[in-house]
């Protein structure tokens, strides 16, 4: 009997500790601290503290074992032992008069030692500033040099979201056009045309935001945005990219609603956050019947941003300001707020343990 009553116990106890995610949240907050919580509480449990300021963006590496951080002015790029909270090296190439900037987020090879960057360059004169044209630079973390450098045509401007293919021979980047660049000779190599319809009768087909935090193996999630040539709507989809085959899957849910957009650790469901003004709603996609599912409107607040939980069941939003805020990701409903001591400067990541 007592055998029997003490199972029922330990399975009790099983129940209760799985209902709860058991990951890791790792967010940069003003002034210059990264900050590790407890998923199921949001309790603080350590930081990480930034040698040159604020973090303007956060990578994972793909082994996610270090962070690399935007910082100084976004002149500087710490990297980040994620297991021993330390700041493990840092990399600048601004010096007296001359100053370069990382203008955006990076992409870090499987190798963990090259890593790309935007960079702009701008030289103080007596009279005036000097600014070079942007740069796509290839950069030796470990030696602290350019390595190479890549002038993309100038009617793609900036470098947008970067990725690198899972072998590290090819960089990813998404513009005006998917730009392929092979990483050894650092050149642009080929490109995927998305400035005019991928097949008659589409529209303009642009890319909006990845989810970071439950990558699948080799594949890219994106919302993106169309417009419809007969009644120049701006339409909206869900699209999945090949890391490996380059291979385009994407279909169409509805009008274009824009907002933040994240993926389900199982990859099963896709969550959009609308947050304008008088129009505050959650939309959430069945990934594998290529459908709405709900849209549901909630209290909301601008510049929001949307995260799932690493077991799936409750969605985070954060990203203005100091709070994050648990929602059921069933349901969603409101459950609580958790505060933090300083303002979001960068993404929320969930990692697993």
């Amino acid at each position: 009997m007592m055998k029997r009553v003490f199972a029922v116990l330990l399975f009790v106890l099983f129940i209760s500790k799985g209902a709860f995610a058991q990951g890791v949240m790792y967010a940069g907050v003003w002034p210059n601290d990264v900050l590790i919580m407890d998923e199921t509480t949001g309790a603080i449990k350590d930081k990480i503290h930034l040698r040159h300021g604020a973090a303007f963006s956060l990578t994972r590496s793909q082994d996610r074992k270090k962070f690399y951080a935007v910082t100084g002015l976004m002149q500087t790029i710490e990297v980040v032992d994620i297991e021993t909270k330390q700041v493990v090296d840092e990399v600048t190439f601004s010096e007296g008069n001359r100053k370069t900037t990382f203008t955006r987020s990076l992409a870090i090879h499987p190798d963990g030692v090259t890593l790309f960057a935007p960079i702009r360059t701008t030289i103080k004169e007596i009279d005036r500033y000097n600014i070079e044209k942007p740069q796509l630079a290839k950069i030796n973390i470990k030696d602290k040099k350019i390595e190479k450098t890549l002038e993309l045509p100038r009617e793609y401007g900036q470098a947008g979201l970067m990725r690198v293919s899972p072998d590290g021979k090819f960089l990813y980047v998404f513009s005006r056009d998917l730009l392929i660049i092979d990483v050894a000779e650092f050149k642009l190599v080929d490109k995927m045309l998305l400035d005019r319809p991928i097949f008659p009768g589409l529209g303009l087909f642009r890319f909006g935001t990845s989810f970071e935090s439950f990558d699948q193996p080799n594949t890219l999630t994106f919302a993106y945005n169309s417009t419809d040539p007969m009644t120049n709507r701006n339409m909206m989809g869900i699209a999945k990219f090949n890391l490996v085959d380059r291979s385009l899957d994407f279909y169409e849910t509805g009008p274009s609603v824009g907002g933040s957009f994240t993926v389900s650790p199982d990859g099963k469901r896709a969550y959009i956050v609308r947050n304008q003004v008088g129009q505050d709603e959650f939309y959430v996609f069945d990934l594998e019947g290529k459908r709405l599912v709900k849209r549901q409107e909630y209290g909301g607040r601008p510049r929001t941003a949307i995260k799932v939980s690493s077991d799936g069941k409750k969605v985070y939003l954060h990203q203005a300001g100091n709070t994050i805020d648990y929602f059921n990701a069933e349901t969603l409903q409101f459950e609580k707020r958790v505060e933090l001591p300083g303002d979001f400067t960068t993404d929320l990541f969930v990692f697993p343990r």
